[in-house]
């Protein structure tokens, strides 16, 4: 039997625990004083969550064990549809369950994974509100054990005590959980400017590129044409075939620029990986198995397609690169509701339904510090001539330029996820040109050229004059207007980006003084990024550089013949 309540021994006990740190320290020495003070052996501690919607249970075994191994903590239990986890959480008064076996309160599941036969549940309470319960009982073949009435008076003074020490190491816990979000936010921020600063630079590289390109490519065309000598005609297709290889790393590092050229139409997620499974399967190899798992309804983003299967691809072959052995590869769709909270997570995330792909791979996972440089450009873990470094540094300027999300979470040993967040869309209109039947290449109508390279602006010229036009060039905006006040033309073909006046604003002065001129924009950085930022409001057409001699002159006779 139990003695009475020993006043210096609680005495004892309230200081011991306001020492404490951690919930497992502050449970051991409950479990120790429950010991002390009566005859049951073990103890546990029930804390609720902030939203009282679930119990974290921190179990304690019997003293004698080893005390790293006296703590476990159980995964937490929902509150709701269980009528016992509720009653504890509601009551003012301690709740005695007899015999778990058998009483029809208790989550009889729970009971037989602990073992529980009697329980004994004191409340802790915090002012008006409850936050958690000590617990302790007999288990297997204790049997059913009652507590007396001076037990239950000495859990009681127990619990009236632990409530403030529980109360500080929970205030503690929110802390420096709050302190090391601040810290992850920081790193994500960070490392989110990092990369929007090395697609910036990207995207200006691919601009000076392209020009230099459009100048290769248009000449070596012009060249070919006239040359008969089979030796130079050959040289002269080898140096055609380089540049637009180049062209295509430029586009690539558009993507990066969040800069290329979109064409953007309603996509069904399960449409796009039905049409995309046989390339995986292809793709990845056999030992490598692949489960694909659709959401049944249909979910519709606003999307290039092959730029998001680019994506999947990348992500796809990634993951086999980190399953040398046998391995599984999973691709999952299904529609999530991105809240508040996951904005305050995530602030550059607008909030709203997305559709969300998820691809699984269960391989090697991936080290802190390579998963930090993931997504940057020319960043790569693989051996020479294996890998650029530019798949999954694209796919996020992909996934960005749609307005998305892609985040990667990996476990050495465990595997890898990547979570690529696309908004979904009612409806998507798909940008479509007629077909048009141009008459033919040539024409006899006025055009006005500008253009800051000058010898972008020559071959522009050369170009058109060579088809029939006649072609004023200049080298910015204000001498465009300027060359506009001596003659009229028939259209404008205008850099985007030029000094002293801009392609934009030369266009504009120029319409507001003489009324709608039919213009075309080229631009080294993608027409996409120029309609969308550049020219919002305007129904224009742009050529993206570079871009050979019979492309422009479809597009200058499309422009006119419209």
């Amino acid at each position: 039997m139990s003695s009475p309540i020993n006043e210096e021994h609680l005495l004892a006990f309230a200081r011991q625990i306001q020492t404490v740190e951690t919930i497992p320290e502050l449970l051991i020495a409950i479990c120790d004083e429950v010991r002390r003070g009566t005859e049951y052996k073990t103890a546990w501690l029930s804390i609720a969550d902030d939203d009282r919607r679930h119990f974290r249970i921190f179990d304690a075994t019997s003293a004698e064990a080893d005390r790293q191994a006296r703590i476990r903590h159980l995964a937490p239990i929902p509150v709701e549809g269980d009528a016992f986890a509720q009653l504890v959480l509601d009551s003012d008064v301690p709740v005695i369950i007899e015999d778990a076996r058998t009483d029809p309160r208790v989550n009889k599941a729970i009971a037989r994974a602990m073992g529980n036969v009697t329980i004994v549940n004191v409340p802790m309470r915090l002012l008006a509100e409850q936050i958690g319960a000590i617990s302790t009982g007999t288990f297997d073949d204790e049997g059913v054990r009652l507590p007396t009435e001076q037990e239950l008076d000495y859990l009681e003074a127990i619990a009236y005590h632990s409530v403030v020490a529980s109360a500080r190491i929970k205030l503690m816990e929110q802390r420096q959980l709050a302190a090391e979000e601040k810290v992850q936010l920081e790193r994500n921020m960070l490392q989110r400017q990092r990369l929007e600063s090395l697609g910036v630079l990207a995207g200006g590289v691919a601009h000076d590129f392209n020009n230099l390109l459009t100048i290769i490519l248009a000449s070596s065309e012009i060249l070919l044409e006239k040359e008969s000598d089979p030796v130079k005609h050959k040289d002269l297709e080898v140096i055609i075939g380089a540049t637009e290889k180049a062209a295509i790393l430029t586009h690539r590092l558009l993507a990066l620029g969040q800069k290329q050229t979109l064409r953007l139409i309603s996509v069904d997620t399960g449409s796009l990986l039905a049409n995309l499974e046989p390339l995986i399967r292809r793709a990845v190899p056999e030992r490598i198995k692949v489960v694909i798992d659709q959401h049944p309804a249909p979910l519709s983003i606003h999307a290039e397609p092959s730029q998001i299967e680019q994506v999947i691809m990348n992500v796809c072959l990634n993951a086999a690169d980190a399953m040398p052995g046998q391995g599984r590869l999973s691709i999952k769709t299904e529609p999530v509701y991105l809240d508040e909270k996951f904005i305050g997570a995530h602030p550059w995330a607008k909030a709203g339904h997305y559709a969300l792909i998820t691809i699984v791979d269960d391989g090697t996972g991936i080290e802190p510090e390579v998963k930090a440089r993931l997504f940057e450009p020319f960043f790569t873990t693989k051996g020479p001539d294996k890998g650029s470094g530019l798949g999954l540094a694209v796919s996020y300027g992909i996934i960005q330029q749609h307005d998305g999300l892609i985040h990667v979470y990996s476990e050495l040993g465990i595997g890898t996820t990547f979570k690529i967040y696309l908004p979904e869309t009612n409806q998507g209109v798909e940008l479509t040109t007629e077909d048009k039947q141009p008459n033919g290449l040539r024409g006899v109508e006025r055009i006005l050229v500008a253009d800051d390279q000058a010898d972008v602006l020559a071959l522009e010229v050369r170009i058109l004059e060579s088809a029939g036009y006649s072609v004023v060039g200049v080298k910015n905006g204000q001498e465009a207007v300027d060359a506009f006040e001596r003659q009229t033309f028939d259209l404008l073909l205008f850099d985007a980006v030029m000094p002293v006046k801009s392609g934009k604003q030369a266009h504009e002065e120029i319409c507001a003084l003489y009324g709608p001129v039919p213009t075309l924009f080229a631009t080294g950085y993608g027409a996409s990024e120029v309609t969308s930022h550049y020219l919002v409001g305007h129904d224009l057409k742009v050529i993206s550089k570079p871009f050979a001699p019979n492309l422009l002159l479809e597009l200058v006779r499309e422009v006119l013949d419209a």
